[in-house]
């Protein structure tokens, strides 16, 4: 399996073998993050290849230092786009609903406008900082849970805990990060 830094070589030279080497190494990660939002087998397919698209079209002019890392915040992206777009007049149950829901209570919807960017750059820098502070279980169940769209059971069976313990561990980080966000100034 070709090493990451070789595969952004691929893209940089915009060798077509990158998005093979891509898919071979990250496909199951990938398709992972887009199920754990989207739930339909059909919508995963489609955002795993528009990914793939999305990683072709940005690399270059980006170079990412850790290419998971960015292929996740891409898939997130086009899951998420994708889920609004079939579910725009209703709400199902996939783990991006409960997980959106359960974060509303600390941050507002208007955030997702184009048009803040700086304050969300700055959330970004205060969530990065929170993250720091926190206990190590706690700080994997929240990227779990709320960047991953872990469910619950996942994430107790990740940490090898009951999924009362995750559901009170996710509820009281809540709190903390909302008092966190308070004292910092946020209001969302």
């Amino acid at each position: 399996m070709m090493e990451d830094h070789q595969i952004i070589q691929l893209f940089l030279e915009r060798k077509e073998e990158a998005l093979q080497e891509t898919s071979v190494k990250y496909g199951a990660y990938i398709r992972t993050i887009a199920g754990n939002i989207l739930g339909n087998r059909e919508d995963v397919e489609e955002c795993e290849n528009d990914t793939y698209l999305r990683a072709w079209n940005t690399i270059p002019p980006n170079l990412p230092r850790k290419l998971s890392a960015y292929l996740a915040v891409l898939v997130r992206e086009v899951s998420i786009d994708c889920f609004r777009k079939n579910h725009r007049l209703k709400r199902f149950g996939s783990e991006y609903d409960a997980s959106y829901e359960e974060l509303s209570e600390v941050l507002s919807d208007d955030k997702n406008d184009p048009e803040n960017v700086v304050e969300r750059i700055a959330l970004g820098s205060l969530l990065n900082r929170f993250l720091e502070d926190c206990g190590e279980d706690a700080r994997t169940a929240l990227v779990l849970r709320y960047f991953y769209m872990y469910s619950v059971e996942e994430i107790a069976a990740c940490l090898g805990s009951s999924v009362s313990r995750i559901k009170t561990m996710l509820h009281r980080e809540r709190k903390a990060l909302r008092k966190f966000l308070e004292k910092e100034g946020y209001e969302g």
